[in-house]
């Protein structure tokens, strides 16, 4: 494997053909991606059951039908403007700008470490930015680290938030999705709520440090006392955060593969155009196959 840095926020680009990839190779690009944050891989030819081969080498993923479920193979989600005839959609993430977020925020427990994004057509708009929340961390003051560490967020999906996510209107199926709605129709638990996270996470593997700082997302910081933190400090964190070394700004080409770390990075996207067809294979995943 060839590796590049392409970004000063530590992204990385590596030249492999993921179809011969072993399975150490495999392990390495997963430890890199928690290490650097973003992956990129590019000219790939994969069909979904190569998707399939990598996730399963490198641990598992969750398998319950959505209406952007792929039929063949559930755990991949269709990320496409598609509709069909009657207007309906055919995948997440249609066509609306996305805030910043990563998988799982609204989720008590999240067993998704990565995610692996590969695109098929790229269609117009839709570039995506990933932020090294890792980066930002390391780069504070000692005491503002230690403040910060003190603090938790309360976070959950409101589309009457104030600086949305994602702006759907409640009859929306995306919605339905995110805010559980779906699930508890068909007799299933969902998790999706309001989630209590620490701000400063550790990873489970490499123990390193990030914030976990969705601001789209948060409804509030609370203090170790339980008191709500003042707007000052999420103006603060947003201004260091999101400084454009931290960040690497992807515009996608057919047979990009992306891998992101979900714990130690969030990820936003553009405003998607209806008139050229896009698409994108999404896999979420965990990494208990990894050898460490």
């Amino acid at each position: 494997m060839k590796i590049n840095e392409i970004s000063p926020c530590g992204a990385l680009e590596i030249e492999i053909n993921l179809q011969n990839a072993s399975k150490e190779q495999l392990y390495e690009i997963a430890k890199l991606t928690c290490k650097n944050v973003t992956i990129l891989i590019r000219n790939q030819n994969l069909t979904k059951k190569n998707l399939i081969e990598i996730y399963t080498t490198l641990g598992s993923a969750h398998k319950r039908k959505f209406f952007f479920s792929d039929d063949e193979y559930p755990e991949i989600c269709l990320v496409t403007n598609k509709r069909s005839e009657k207007g309906e959609k055919l995948g997440v993430f249609a066509d609306l700008e996305l805030g910043w977020h990563s998988n799982g925020n609204t989720r008590s427990n999240p067993d998704q470490d990565l995610i692996m994004l590969y695109c098929e057509k790229p269609g117009l708009g839709g570039d995506t930015s990933f932020v090294n929340t890792k980066m930002a961390f390391e780069e504070l003051s000692d005491e503002d680290k230690k403040y910060y560490e003190t603090l938790t967020s309360e976070i959950r999906f409101d589309v009457s938030h104030k600086e949305k996510f994602y702006d759907l209107s409640k009859d929306d199926p995306e919605y339905q999705v995110f805010s559980g709605v779906s699930e508890k129709k068909r007799g299933l638990d969902t998790d999706y709520g309001i989630a209590k996270k620490p701000l400063v996470c550790e990873h489970r593997y490499t123990k390193d440090k990030a914030l976990y700082f969705c601001y789209p997302l948060i409804e509030r910081l609370v203090d170790d006392k339980g008191d709500t933190v003042d707007s000052v400090v999420v103006e603060k964190l947003k201004a260091h955060v999101f400084q454009k070394r931290y960040i690497y700004e992807h515009k996608w080409q057919p047979g990009d593969v992306i891998f992101n770390d979900q714990v130690m990075g969030l990820h936003k996207r553009t405003a998607v155009s209806r008139e050229v067809e896009r698409l994108l294979y999404r896999l979420c995943f965990n990494l208990k196959h990894v050898k460490w």
